[in-house]
């Protein structure tokens, strides 16, 4: 008499190594991915960061008899500066905008640096420049 219990499928390992292999692969192209947006979003902040800066510097070239409501955190023009900033970057409250002016001489050198915190992560990223009023 024959055994009528006998399995008649089979089963075979390679489908789900496959698709492990499969997913392995669609994690990396996702974490690929993820990574490359935040690049590319930290470049964008950098090049506000600049065009922040940039913009100031004219201003303060324009502006020079003023020169000391933007190096003081308290003034109207460093307010105002700082509103448009907050608009365009995420800022730390342990890193705020510096203006600092240095008298040199018969000039000054204005001393700008801007903070900002970097997409998706607490990681500070920073824009130094100086410029010289005489």
């Amino acid at each position: 008499m024959k055994n009528k219990n006998k399995s008649k499928g089979f089963f075979s390992l390679e489908p789900i190594i496959a698709m492990v292999i499969f997913a392995v692969g669609l994690l990396s192209v996702v974490h690929y991915q993820t990574s490359a947006i935040q690049n590319s979003t930290n470049g964008i902040y950098r090049m506000s960061a600049v065009n922040l800066v940039d913009n100031l510097v004219g201003t303060i070239n324009l502006d020079r008899e003023n020169l000391a409501n933007y190096a003081s955190n308290s003034g109207d023009e460093y307010q105002n500066w700082l509103e448009t900033v907050k608009d365009s970057l995420v800022l730390d409250d342990n890193y705020p905008p510096i203006i600092e002016v240095v008298e040199e001489g018969t000039g000054k050198l204005v001393n700008i640096t801007l903070s900002w915190k970097n997409a998706g992560t607490n990681v500070i990223s920073s824009y130094d420049t100086s410029i010289r009023l005489n």
